[in-house]
């Protein structure tokens, strides 16, 4: 009974963000119609609906949050804080306070529901780098942070194109996907544990936004052509440096059944 409680709460807050308030699926619905600007719709999309909705609705089926869902969803919350900070939004700290709370609370249910059943810690395993993903996060990461000061820099200028939504202006939050990226690929590289999930995740959101970029250009938030297409051949090399590590027995010191964090 404790699990389902758990379940439905991760489910509710799953739909809160990919339909209402979060517009996820939305926003995402409208990134190929000319008539609106469909980069910065994307990018709330990816942000709101792949590091928030997806997760949680993760979640909700597996009954658990796991290392990886975990370290996604406060991703998203770390990058909300820079967004809001470098990019002057305030609006987007009820935004902020809303994701940490449902954390918080699925977090205590979850520990309720499973007290007695096992240790199950916060931490994501032992930390063992991987040569190809360092390489590619690193690789990726100058661009992506310029892009995401570039976007905290148009906010601050409240250029009055900017999109909104929720009373959120996307360019705050265009910046914290381009840094929500970095993050995503360096735990990547760094944890095995959370390796496949976070790295996936940074794969699929970067190559939409480069596709949606380079079909929109020139539109508001848009890369140069030469830019969208390498963010996109950077996705798929974050996709096959995962592959390439993606651990085949447990992380030493976790038994196989942990596993399943990923």
């Amino acid at each position: 009974m404790r699990i389902w409680l758990f379940r439905l709460l991760a489910l509710v807050a799953a739909l809160g963000w990919l339909v209402w308030p979060g517009f996820a699926l939305i926003d995402l619905s409208v990134t190929w119609d000319p008539a609106w600007s469909r980069v910065l719709e994307a990018g709330l999309g990816i942000f709101v609906g792949g590091f928030l909705g997806v997760p949680l609705a993760v979640a909700a089926v597996r009954g658990r949050l796991t290392s990886s869902t975990r370290f996604v969803i406060l991703t998203a919350i770390l990058s909300a804080i820079v967004g809001a900070t470098a990019g002057r939004e305030p609006e987007l700290w009820p935004g902020v306070a809303l994701a940490a709370g449902e954390l918080a609370v699925l977090e205590v249910v979850a520990w309720w529901s499973r007290r007695g059943a096992g240790n199950h810690s916060w931490a994501p395993g032992p930390v063992a780098p991987a040569a190809p993903l360092i390489a590619v996060t690193i690789l990726g990461a100058g661009p992506l942070l310029a892009y995401a000061n570039h976007m905290c820099a148009l906010n601050r200028e409240e250029l009055p194109v900017a999109d909104i939504t929720a009373n959120v202006d996307h360019y705050a939050l265009q910046g914290g996907l381009a840094l929500g990226l970095v993050i995503l690929t360096l735990c990547a590289a760094l944890l095995p544990e959370v390796r496949r999930y976070m790295g996936v995740t940074a794969a699929a959101g970067a190559f939409y936004l480069g596709l949606v970029s380079l079909a929109a250009h020139p539109i508001p938030g848009s890369l140069d052509p030469p830019w969208s297409l390498a963010t996109m051949v950077w996705a798929v090399l974050v996709t096959v440096a995962v592959t390439m590590t993606r651990r085949a027995t447990a992380p030493p010191g976790r038994t196989r059944p942990d596993a399943r964090n990923d």
